[in-house]
């Protein structure tokens, strides 16, 4: 934090430190509200997930299937059971998605109020923006990692779901044949 506060910047009434520096703790606030959706959405999808497999258990275990030129008798008595079967498959990779992004990660920087006071308690006001934006830039990169990350967990998690849904309701509606 010394090398912070000794800027090559020429300190003047004209500085924007502290513009800049509400700026980006209004932009990390933003970032902490889109992540604490994220983690709805993932919890809501974890519930989602579980409901679905419990559903799935439900499903037709055998369904009759016009002879078609591509399915042999084997294939096509047991059809609803792999449907099934890959149905489940997606929807525990699509869980497995879902509570990897809702794992917690450690993201931001916590300035120790104790080094400021010993460091900072002398300086200019515009010095002592100029440092702490320099912790908040790291706490703000943290954070927009943190949010791409859960958010493609998120959308892969979706994808698998949608995957399972499909073949779901393909065996629901091979069943009623």
């Amino acid at each position: 934090m010394d090398k912070d506060l000794n800027s090559e910047i020429p300190l003047d009434s004209n500085s924007n430190a502290e513009l800049i520096y509400n700026y980006v703790n209004s932009s990390i606030e933003i970032l902490r509200k889109g992540i604490d959706s994220l983690n709805t959405k993932l919890s809501a999808l974890i519930g989602f997930d579980a409901l679905l497999i419990r559903f799935s258990s439900d499903l037709p275990k055998q369904c009759l299937i016009p002879e078609w030129p591509f399915f042999s008798d084997p294939i096509s008595a047991y059809f609803c059971s792999y449907l099934r079967i890959f149905s489940c498959i997606f929807l525990l990779i699509s869980i497995t998605l879902g509570f990897w992004g809702f794992s917690p990660r450690s993201g931001g920087t916590l300035v120790n109020p104790d080094e400021l006071i010993e460091k900072c308690l002398y300086v200019s006001k515009e010095s002592y923006y100029r440092s702490l934006l320099i912790e908040s830039q790291e706490t703000y990169n943290d954070f927009l990692l943190i949010r791409k990350s859960k958010s493609r967990l998120l959308r892969l998690a979706v994808v698998f779901l949608g995957f399972a849904t499909l073949l779901s309701g393909l065996d629901i509606l091979l069943g009623f044949s």
